[in-house]
């Protein structure tokens, strides 16, 4: 018998200019996961030297000391700057003597007015709907447990606390009242909090 220990996917051998056409269709998503939005950087991303397609990408920042050709993210403090600086990419894909260029203008949330950005857009990402486990026969009521997250998409602490902790515990936990009319409007709150900053 035979086990594999390593599976490498190969594209086969492209022309020049289809490969660089790819591996530059391709830049937008090695930024994605450091966005907060479309162009809006707040945590560093890997840049690659080698383009799934066969090509060499070359990048260069207008500020490395903020944006480093790697990738890696040094946010400013709200002292160092007034506003959240702009950084200009440029990313050069190569493949034999084909190349071409595309240019990259991210703006960097800066350290502090930036860290409450980033757990504002996670505390809007909340919603009752997104906490319910089953679907429930009447809206606004809620008779199965909640899930609640302890973090958000961009990695935010959440922490929750229930006005009803008999009826619904912190952790989410449904405790059905006998009757309607031992059953009061709960309000549950999170706190959303990145690098110090709470929404």
């Amino acid at each position: 018998s035979a086990t594999i220990d390593d599976l490498r996917l190969y594209y086969a051998q492209e022309a020049d200019d289809v490969a660089v056409e790819k591996d530059l269709a391709l830049l937008p998503s090695y930024m994605k996961p450091g966005e907060l939005s479309d162009g809006v950087m707040y945590k560093s991303v890997a840049l690659p030297k080698e383009g799934i397609h066969g090509s060499t990408i070359a990048w260069e920042s207008s500020i490395p000391e903020i944006l480093g050709a790697d990738g890696t993210l040094n946010r400013p403090s709200d002292e160092a700057y007034s506003t959240d600086p702009t950084v200009t990419l440029k990313a050069t894909v190569t493949s034999g003597k084909v190349s071409k260029e595309k240019i990259f203008n991210l703006t960097v949330l800066r350290e502090g007015s930036g860290d409450l950005k980033v757990a504002q857009s996670d505390a809007d990402a909340l919603s009752l709907a997104s906490l319910l486990l089953k679907s429930e026969k009447i809206e606004g009521f809620v008779s199965n447990d909640l899930s609640f997250p302890s973090s958000g998409q961009f990695g935010s602490a959440i922490t929750w606390e229930s006005s009803h902790p008999l009826l619904i515990s912190d952790e989410g936990v449904v405790t059905r009242p006998a009757s309607i009319a031992d059953s009061p409007m709960v309000t549950l709150t999170a706190t959303v909090t990145f690098a110090g900053q709470v929404a």
